[in-house]
């Protein structure tokens, strides 16, 4: 299972069929290669949208793991992403890093720049966590958790800007949806949103909820299904419902 490969192009199957090109290729081991001056890809033959080109690309398929020196990300030939370094999965396992990173450049908030980071906590809690440089207005938080379960589901999202330079104080913005399926067919739904300030969505790039430029719904309803004998249905519902107008 060892041995190398000068200047080889290589088409690798598996539950993902992987390919490329490399000036050496090396097999260090049953499903592990290690590559110098590699491409690699999973698109099919010909139709080649994007590919991973690396001074050193290693690749474990029994531990669905890759992990690249120099790499760059190239989208129709164009680059998208360097790195000195990076690790990426090889199947569809999620696991916990660093996502791809943005930047914009707008007339409230300057130069600005987020790097997400995805927690995987368990298959059923996940967690992303967003840093963001704004030059005009500092650094913003922001958290967007999901949960799921049998009976339930949800995701809470909630940013925080600890001094905004330009506003003068701290400011906040939080969201949560929530669904939960009791026995005998009731329902209860929860979509509560709220900002500090009447301008957070004018001043600020948001994740949380808008249902119209001035309004936010902060409403809770449980709903109940039932039938009387075997041909009359009904319904039943009872509702909390508010605004926050901006």
């Amino acid at each position: 299972d060892t041995g190398t490969f000068e200047s080889p192009e290589y088409l690798l199957q598996g539950d993902r069929t992987a390919r490329g090109s490399a000036e050496k290729m090396e097999f260090l081991g049953r499903d592990r290669y290690r590559m110098t001056n590699a491409t690699y890809t999973t698109c099919q033959p010909g139709q080649e949208d994007w590919r991973l080109e690396a001074k050193e690309l290693e690749l474990d398929f029994e531990q669905e793991d890759g992990e690249a020196v120099w790499p760059r990300l190239r989208f129709f030939d164009v680059t998208i992403l360097a790195s000195p370094w990076a690790t990426f999965p090889l199947g569809d396992r999620r696991r916990s890093g660093i996502l791809t990173p943005y930047y914009a450049q707008t007339s409230t908030r300057g130069f600005e720049f987020g790097l997400p980071y995805y927690w995987n906590i368990a298959p059923e809690y996940d967690l992303t966590l967003t840093p963001v440089f704004m030059a005009k207005r500092g650094v913003q938080l922001k958290n967007h958790g999901r949960y799921l379960h049998r009976n339930f589901a949800g995701e809470v999202k909630f940013e925080y800007l600890p001094e905004d330079r330009e506003f003068g104080t701290s400011r906040e913005g939080v969201s949560f949806q929530h669904t939960h399926n009791f026995p005998r067919s009731t329902t209860l739904v929860v979509d509560y949103n709220r900002v500090s300030d009447d301008r957070y969505f004018v001043d600020l790039a948001t994740q949380v909820k808008q249902l119209s430029v001035g309004n936010l719904p902060q409403e809770a309803y449980l709903t109940h299904n039932g039938s009387l004998g075997r041909s009359t249905p009904y319904s039943v519902q009872a509702r909390l419902q508010s605004f926050q107008t901006l």
